[in-house]
């Protein structure tokens, strides 16, 4: 997708990886001399981005981390908060029909804001105009009516909660 290598340093890298299955194609190719390390860091990143973005996209379904899977590769840090992974995700795939589908299970309850001294920093990072919103999460508004109140365009207000409520900033409590 980013051009890093040309068509044929792939074709000889795949090549590479049947005769020596045991190496990575990012060894192979830095072998080759065709990728710095860096270059096959950056890699890794996108890659592992794509992965991580990917669920988002399901229209159904479930991800479950399993905790027993070893892996010793090079390790890529992602230089975001959770929330600030999230709200990627839910930016990059999901619609505001569809966040309002996700969160109907919760359409009666009220919101809470979690008693996590980061929420305000957090929230503020990923849209600066939501103060009004915060002020919001005082267990006296559902979803919509936060939404509806918070004096922000209502789709952003609404990938705003839902990212803050699937990492665990915001709660649902019953009425």
């Amino acid at each position: 997708r980013e051009r890093l290598i040309t068509q044929r340093e792939c074709d000889d890298s795949l090549l590479e990886k049947r005769r020596q299955p045991d190496l990575r194609q990012g060894e192979i190719l830095m072998q080759m001399g065709s990728i710095s390390r860096s270059n096959r860091d950056f890699a890794l990143e996108l890659q592992m981005q794509t992965k991580f973005f990917e669920p988002f996209a399901w229209p159904d379904g479930r991800y479950q981390l399993n905790e027993t899977v070893h892996y010793d590769g090079p390790q890529v840090v992602m230089p975001s908060s959770p929330a600030a992974l999230i709200y990627e995700g839910v930016t990059r795939y999901m619609t505001e029909s569809r966040i309002l589908h996700d969160i109907r299970t919760y359409e009666d309850a009220c919101l809470v804001a979690a008693d996590d001294h980061t929420l305000s920093y957090q929230a503020k990072q990923l849209d600066p105009s939501c103060g009004p919103l915060l002020e919001l999460l005082d267990g006296n508004s559902t979803f919509e009516e936060a939404v509806l109140a918070s004096r922000m365009p209502s789709e952003a207000a609404a990938r705003l909660l839902y990212t803050l409520a699937c990492a665990g900033l915001v709660l649902f409590r019953p009425e």
